[in-house]
């Protein structure tokens, strides 16, 4: 497949399926509107509402100035996508710190991320975590409703 000087001649065939072989069978597509219910947990200056997909927990969130997001023990990394000018995030992972305004995509390392919500700010975010957490499982609204 590779001229043999190129180094990937020297790399392992790959196996690769039969036409033969289809995909099985897919989940139904499915929808959170998380504008048209009560959140799923409020703490200061915050409301959050949780989602599960396939391979990854989702929660929304509201935040107004001094709002904290702090995740303890967290395995994995987490995102945090800010979509709204109108928020200014201070974050803190494994001793570094940076801080983000509007229209940002933030990953911070496993362990203990921390974002703060600037003074005077107040926007929607949206926050990426992987499944292990059984916390924010507990809490997702399509776990729970089916």
């Amino acid at each position: 497949m590779y001229n043999s000087t190129d180094p990937r001649a020297l790399l392992a065939p790959v196996n690769v399926p039969s036409s033969s072989q289809t995909a099985g069978e897919f989940a139904a597509a499915s929808y959170l509107n998380f504008d048209l219910a009560h959140p799923d947990e409020a703490v200061a200056s915050a409301r959050l509402w949780y989602g599960r997909g396939q391979n990854f927990v989702l929660s929304y969130v509201e935040a107004a100035a001094g709002a904290v997001l702090e995740r303890a023990g967290q395995a994995d990394e987490s995102i945090l996508l800010l979509p709204d000018t109108g928020l200014e995030v201070d974050n803190e992972a494994n001793g570094e710190q940076v801080q983000s305004g509007g229209y940002a995509l933030v990953i911070a390392a496993g362990g203990k991320p921390h974002h703060d919500a600037a003074a005077g700010t107040f926007g929607a975010a949206v926050h990426r975590g992987r499944r292990r957490s059984a916390r924010a499982l507990r809490k997702c609204r399509n776990l729970r409703d089916g």
